[in-house]
């Protein structure tokens, strides 16, 4: 997937082994949270359930040295998991979970896990805006002063529980 601004091009993959996955529909629309037109770029990947990814993005470095500040955010399935400055590389990955729990940090492999799911309506236990967080990679890159940089919003990290088998849509990449 391709973003492109007047002063900044980044290119990012969903890799599994050092592959990128297929990417299919990509389209960029204006980001309605920060009103950045083709700032919201999304495409319909595949995946391998049970397999480790990473997501890594790349840009060329003359850009990166004049992007002073640049900070990348990983969320997947709605929880933030993962934050890093991006500077003097033309090249970023971050490949794993980071969680803070009762003063100890953990840090775990990303990886396409199965869902448990149900055809029962009175078992489904993920509903709202939870289900809609599911099956999201979301890569938030932002400008700023450097900082500290962990990721947002910490929490609990906890299994999913059920989710309805009609409810789950395909998985897709917002960069």
């Amino acid at each position: 997937m391709l973003f492109t601004s007047s002063d900044l091009t980044i290119e990012a993959h969903v890799e599994i082994d050092g592959k990128p996955l297929n990417e299919y529909r990509p389209t960029c629309v204006r980001d309605p949270r920060y009103g950045v037109e083709n700032g919201l770029c999304e495409s319909l990947l595949e995946c391998e359930l049970g397999k480790t990814f990473r997501v890594t993005l790349k840009s060329p470095l003359g850009m990166i040295m004049m992007q002073p500040g640049l900070a990348v955010y990983l969320s997947v399935d709605g929880r933030s998991v993962s934050g890093s400055h991006w500077n003097m590389t033309p090249t970023i990955s971050l490949d794993k979970m980071i969680a803070s729990e009762n003063g100890q940090t953990y840090s775990a492999e990303l990886r396409f896990a199965e869902l448990e799911k149900t055809d029962d309506l009175a078992e489904v236990e993920v509903k709202g805006a939870e289900l809609d967080a599911l099956c999201r990679i979301e890569v938030l890159i932002m400008r700023g002063t450097q900082g500290t940089v962990r990721p947002h919003d910490w929490k609990p990290i906890k299994p999913v529980g059920k989710v309805h088998e009609k409810a789950l849509k395909l998985f897709f990449v917002c960069i």
